[in-house]
């Protein structure tokens, strides 16, 4: 599982089983895909670029694609699953870059606010 360039200079995100290949492209990725994480159970999280230059979080279960973008956030981006189906990742917003968990029943949990 990761990323390659193709003959055009887009980046595809990509899953090899067993020495088979199968390239990963969030549909509306206009710029780029980029597969970071995968689990025992075949759960695939990422990010993806847009046209708009905007960065969003994705998770890929059973053949189909799940956008992931916290709230109020500039931009989303997902780098690891457990077995658990909990992600991790991180999000920019108005005050700085933070960290989040989500769990499988979609709730966000953004990190802890500075004191």
């Amino acid at each position: 599982m990761g990323a390659y360039y193709d003959e055009n200079g887009d980046l595809h995100g990509f899953l090899l089983i067993r020495g088979a290949y199968t390239s990963l492209e969030v549909p509306g990725s206009d710029r780029f895909t980029y597969a970071q994480g995968i689990n025992d159970g075949g759960l695939i999280v990422g990010l993806y670029g847009t046209a708009d230059g905007a960065t969003h979080g994705f998770v890929l279960s059973d053949g189909g694609y799940t956008t992931v973008d916290v709230p109020n956030s500039f931009w989303t981006e997902i780098y690891s699953v457990n077995a658990n189906g909990d992600i991790v990742g991180a999000f920019g917003d108005a005050s700085g870059i933070h960290a989040f968990r989500g769990t499988p029943a979609g709730r966000l949990v953004p990190d802890a606010p500075a004191e």
